[in-house]
């Protein structure tokens, strides 16, 4: 969905289809129909009457944040699990148990119980800092 703004909408028109694919449709819309929290701005479809969040496309960017801030925490136990390791004193067995943990959450964590955006962005692994959404 291109969402063009200003009062020449058919030079703002050709000007876009000169370097996309012709579009199936388009629809003039209200600046008040479009969502104000864009935080799943990729999840917006245009249903014909309004722009909604496809839940399903929702999930997978809030999965994808859970995964970047999984795989930052990841990170930040390598140096310690390689200390322990060298150092023989089994701490490593613990911090490989964090690791264990941290790389499971996507599976483990499940997202389907939220039906509306407001829902799934209270969802949040327990014990997994929070990022901030881009």
């Amino acid at each position: 969905m291109q969402l063009i703004d200003g009062a020449d909408f058919d030079e703002a028109f050709r000007k876009y289809c000169d370097v996309n694919p012709t579009p199936v449709s388009w629809r003039e819309i209200n600046r008040d129909e479009i969502p104000q929290d864009r935080t799943y701005r990729n999840a917006w479809r245009d249903t014909g009457t309004a722009i909604e969040h496809n839940m399903t496309h929702a999930r997978g960017i809030h999965m994808d944040r859970i995964r970047r801030q999984r795989d930052r925490e990841l990170v930040k136990l390598d140096v310690p699990f390689m200390r322990a390791m060298e150092s023989g004193n089994g701490a490593e067995k613990a911090i490989a148990g964090q690791k264990r943990h941290l790389r499971d959450l996507p599976a483990n964590f499940d997202l389907t119980s939220a039906t509306t955006v407001e829902e799934l962005s209270r969802l949040w692994p327990e014990g997994l800092p929070r990022d901030r959404p881009n």
